[in-house]
């Protein structure tokens, strides 16, 4: 088995220094965001925080703390007051349509976390804004940049019909009454980048966890379009309190096999393999962890490098208030959004 090489797929640092504010300093930043930033840090890429913003003192001083000369901000409008080249918005989604707005309006590129915003007719809105305005709002769907699925792609492991995809989302006592809007996205936004527009065929839901409103599990039939081949489907399984932590996408295809799996804590396995007529064509063990939590090999890293460069180059995003529409519109098919 092969293991994922140090050279970084992230290709060459950027050309031109990068002064980041980072509004939210809660755990997305301190488990993933901040730790990508340090890791593009140690390998030479110019980007620096100029900025921190938070409602919460502690998690400001914290933040800001990781990063020597950070300035502390009470809100956006003070963060963007300090010349920031572009934004991190890791607020929550009741938030992060307010902050993209007051960067658009900042003329700041603005790289968002998912989901956005819970309200379909919230990201219909925004999106309308974003496209009118051809402002550069990037939404943070990490799966997308994970290494083993670019290392699948470049070796042409996916470039052959694929009849039947098993998606797999488990997670260990998860009782969140936001559980599936919010965590689900993260696959559903993978498949339709993988595979383009679906239709959902059936959904079936188990009981619901004792003292929540949530089900057990949710296990749903999709018919995925022509990306796939003649014929996709798409069976998504995903349970909040299953016996261990599981995150993996199957590919299946006459004469052809595939796997991606996401670097969960404590997760040992391979984290992308390909097989071909019963041979080996591709396998990548999980490298040892980065220092960052493996930031890099979910895809972290890779996301704030391309981010960056779009930035340097006044390049569009690929994944955009649009596409999380879609994601959010297909996700509520499955599932209903929480209450407001």
């Amino acid at each position: 088995m092969t293991a994922i090489p140090d050279e970084w797929s992230p290709g060459p640092p950027i050309d031109q220094p990068l002064n980041l504010g980072v509004v939210g300093c809660g755990w997305v930043a301190k488990a993933a965001h901040l730790p990508a930033i340090a890791l593009l840090q140690a390998h030479g890429w110019p980007i620096r925080v100029g900025a921190v913003c938070d409602t919460d003192a502690a998690r400001r001083a914290a933040a800001a703390e990781r990063f020597d000369d950070a300035r502390q901000c009470e809100n956006i409008d003070a963060l963007l007051a300090t010349g920031v080249d572009a934004v991190l918005a890791l607020a929550p989604p009741s938030a992060c349509p307010a902050l993209c707005r007051a960067c658009m309006d900042a003329e700041r590129p603005v790289l968002v976390e998912k989901p956005v915003s819970y309200d379909a007719g919230e990201l219909t809105r925004l999106a309308g804004e974003v496209e009118q305005r051809g402002a550069v709002v990037e939404v943070a769907y990490n799966r997308r940049h994970q290494p083993g699925l670019a290392r699948l792609r470049e070796a042409g492991a996916l470039d052959w019909p694929i009849d039947h995809v098993l998606a797999r989302m488990w997670r260990v006592n998860r009782r969140q009454e936001d559980f599936y809007p919010g965590t689900i996205v993260h696959v559903v936004d993978l498949l339709l980048h993988l595979f383009g527009p679906m239709e959902v065929a059936e959904v079936h839901t188990g009981p619901l966890l004792s003292g929540t409103s949530i089900a057990s599990w949710v296990r749903a039939e999709l018919r995925a379009g022509a990306g796939a081949g003649a014929g996709g489907e798409v069976t998504l399984d995903v349970r909040p309190t299953a016996g261990r932590e599981l995150e993996t996408l199957e590919f299946v295809g006459d004469g052809h096999a595939a796997t991606i799996a996401y670097a969960l804590a404590g997760w040992d396995g391979p984290v992308a393999e390909a097989y071909a007529d019963g041979r080996p064509q591709l396998a990548l063990s999980k490298r040892g962890d980065d220092g960052g939590g493996d930031v890099y090999l979910r895809g972290f890293v890779n996301q704030l490098a391309a981010f960056a460069h779009r930035v340097r180059h006044a390049a569009g995003p690929t994944c955009t208030v649009r596409d999380a529409l879609h994601t959010r519109q297909l996700c509520d098919a499955l599932v209903p959004p929480p209450s407001p």
